[in-house]
C-alpha cells in the first residue's frame, strides 16, 4: 500500500480533495476565510511558469521532420478527441447531465500530458524522442486551441461567456507566465534548470486546490444535489468507453502505416493521454463561477484516473513483450 501511494501521489491528492470537498465544502469555497480562488489563481501563473522553463525548444525543433508519426498523434490530440467530444455535446445529452457533455468536450480538447507520456514510453522501450516531441507540442498547442474550442461550443451549448475577458486572464496566467518562463530557460539554462526541479510539487499543488475550490463551491451550490453517485459512475463509464476506442483506432492507424513497435507505444501513449494540469486551469478560467462548474471538471478528473491505471496495464504488456522477444533472439 505504501509503495503504491509513493507511485501515484497526485492520485492519492485528488482522492483526498474529493473527501475534504463533499465533507466540509465550507473549508474550500470561493470566499472562505484563505481565499482558495485567489492562491489558484497565483498558482496557476507560477504552474505554467514553471512549464515554460520546462519546454524544451531546442528538441521540438530538432524532432520536426518526421512529420507522418507527429501528424498522426497531433491529430488524434485535436481532431480525433475533440470529434468524439462533438459527438457527446449533440448525441449524449439524453444520457448524461449537459454539464458533464461539455466536461468531456474539455477533456477531448486538452493537450496530452508531458512527464507521463515520456515516462511510460521509455519504460515501455517505445522511441521517446517521439514522445517528447509531441508532448511538449501538445502542451504549447493547447494553451491556445483548448480555450479557443472550449468557448466556441460552450456558447452553442447556451453559457454565456465574456471572450475578451477569457482570453485576457489566458494570456495574463497562461500564455505570458509560460513565454516568460521559456525566456528564462533561453537567457539563464542553469538557473531554469535548477528552479524546474519544483514542477512537479507546484503542478500537484495548483491541481489539488482547483478540484478542492471547485467541487467545494458546486457542492454549497446544490449542483450536484442527490445525484452524486449517478454522475460519478455515468462519467467513470463514458472515461473508461473513450480512452479504449482512442487506443483501439490509434492501433489501427499504426498497422496500416506500418510503424515500427517503438513508434506504436510513443503514439499510443501520447494519443490517448489528457493533461489535468493544463485542462483544470483553463477550465477555471473560463467556468469559474458557474455552479456546474465541479461537474464540468470530473471528467478530466475522472479520465486521469483511468489513463493512469489503463497505461500502467498497457506498460506492463509491452514490457513482457519486450523481454520476451529479448529472449527469444538471445536464445537464437
Amino acid at each position: 500500500m505504501n509503495t503504491w501511494i509513493r507511485r501515484n501521489p497526485l492520485q492519492v491528492l485528488l482522492w483526498i480533495m474529493v473527501g475534504i470537498a463533499i465533507w466540509h465544502p465550507q473549508w474550500g469555497h470561493s470566499g472562505a476565510r484563505w481565499h482558495p480562488e485567489w492562491l489558484v489563481t497565483v498558482l496557476v501563473s507560477v504552474m505554467f511558469f514553471m512549464h515554460g522553463l520546462a519546454l524544451p525548444t531546442k528538441e521540438l525543433i530538432n524532432g520536426i521532420k518526421e512529420w507522418p508519426i507527429h501528424s498522426l498523434i497531433q491529430g488524434c490530440t485535436y481532431i480525433l478527441f475533440p470529434l468524439l467530444g462533438l459527438g457527446l455535446i449533440h448525441y449524449g445529452t439524453s444520457l448524461l447531465d449537459p454539464a458533464i457533455c461539455l466536461g468531456f468536450f474539455l477533456l477531448c480538447t486538452t493537450s496530452s500530458t508531458v512527464a507521463s507520456c515520456i515516462a511510460l514510453t521509455a519504460k515501455s522501450h517505445g522511441r521517446v524522442a517521439v514522445a517528447l516531441f509531441n508532448a511538449s507540442l501538445s502542451s504549447v498547442i493547447g494553451v491556445v486551441l483548448t480555450p479557443l474550442l472550449v468557448s466556441l461550443v460552450a456558447t452553442q451549448s447556451g453559457i454565456a461567456l465574456s471572450w475578451p475577458n477569457a482570453f485576457a486572464q489566458i494570456a495574463l496566467h497562461i500564455l505570458l507566465p509560460l513565454v516568460a518562463g521559456q525566456a528564462v530557460r533561453l537567457l539563464w539554462s542553469s538557473v531554469a534548470y535548477y528552479l524546474s526541479q519544483l514542477t512537479t510539487v507546484i503542478d500537484y499543488a495548483s491541481i489539488g486546490l482547483v478540484v478542492l475550490n471547485a467541487l467545494s463551491d458546486s457542492i454549497i451550490s446544490g449542483a450536484f444535489s442527490h445525484s452524486s453517485l449517478t454522475i460519478l459512475a455515468s462519467i467513470t463509464v463514458t472515461a473508461v468507453i473513450l480512452f479504449w476506442l482512442v487506443i483501439g483506432l490509434l492501433k489501427i492507424a499504426c498497422r496500416y502505416l506500418k510503424l515500427s513497435a517503438a513508434d506504436e507505444i510513443a503514439v499510443l501513449y501520447c494519443g490517448s493521454q489528457k493533461s489535468i494540469s493544463n485542462g483544470l486551469p483553463i477550465a477555471k478560467i473560463l467556468f469559474q463561477g458557474l455552479s456546474s462548474f465541479g461537474i464540468i471538471i470530473l471528467p478530466l478528473v475522472v479520465y486521469h484516473q483511468c489513463q493512469l491505471l489503463f497505461s500502467a496495464f498497457l506498460s506492463d504488456h509491452y514490457v513482457r513483450n519486450y523481454n520476451k522477444q529479448l529472449g527469444q533472439s538471445t536464445s537464437h
